[in-house]
């Protein structure tokens, strides 16, 4: 515990007083409890977070995949992920609003995650190369 003085000036007069400072601890488990549903969502909203979930881990999943077919599923995801189609209610852009995400935001932690993933590639392959190099 930390204790805290502090001092003011009145004219001629100097006041203080102390107080005790604790540390504000609160547990990730604290933080994330108060964004947790407390209602269980419609079927509609459900089905549109399993959908957004899906889209999602496809294109984790298969960003970097070999395979034509998981290639295919990548770029379906990623279709559906970057598409501005307000028309169809089980577009991106409507998902996002009724379940009261951001999709711009999403897209961007996609493209980072995305250029991270890369970034990391590049970089691990660049030191297999220059070990075989040096053997």
């Amino acid at each position: 515990m930390t204790t805290l003085t502090v001092k003011w000036h009145s004219g001629d007069q100097v006041d203080s007083r102390e107080t005790q400072l604790q540390p504000d601890t609160l547990l990730s488990y604290d933080y994330f409890e108060s964004f947790r549903r407390k209602e269980p969502l419609e079927p509609e909203k459900q089905l549109m977070e399993a959908m957004l979930t899906d889209a999602i881990n496809v294109y984790r999943l298969y960003a970097f995949a070999d395979s034509r077919e998981k290639k295919k599923l990548f770029w379906e995801a990623r279709r559906w992920l970057w598409s501005d189609d307000w028309r169809w209610p089980f577009s991106y852009c409507n998902v996002c609003e009724v379940l009261g995400l951001d999709s711009g935001y999403l897209r961007r932690g996609l493209m980072q995650w995305k250029d991270h993933q890369f970034s990391r590639a590049s970089c691990e392959a660049q030191t297999v190369s220059l070990e075989q190099r040096a053997q």
